[in-house]
């Protein structure tokens, strides 16, 4: 188990070093991108934190939809908002 952990830490090593020798130009848009899809995630997980008590949705502020919100933005806090309100 741990040679695969290894093996996927090289290989994402490596990926990342190929996409920054690559295009520095390509990465800054990615990057730019992923921060504003992150921050917009995380706003619609406050919004409907805030409006909770109408919204009869509860998402609670931990590690998980942190990562999700912040990884997957507006879509990924929706599928989370339809997963509590099921």
């Amino acid at each position: 188990m741990e040679a695969l952990r290894n093996i996927l830490l090289i290989g994402c090593g490596l990926g990342i070093i190929i996409l920054i020798i690559a295009s520095p130009m390509r990465l800054g848009k990615i990057a730019k991108w992923f921060f504003t899809n992150a921050a917009l995630g995380m706003i619609i997980l406050l919004v409907i934190n805030f409006f909770s008590q109408s919204l009869g949705i509860l998402l609670p502020i931990n590690a998980l939809t942190l990562a999700v919100s912040g990884v997957m933005g507006i879509p990924g806090v929706a599928a989370l908002a339809l997963l509590a309100a099921i």
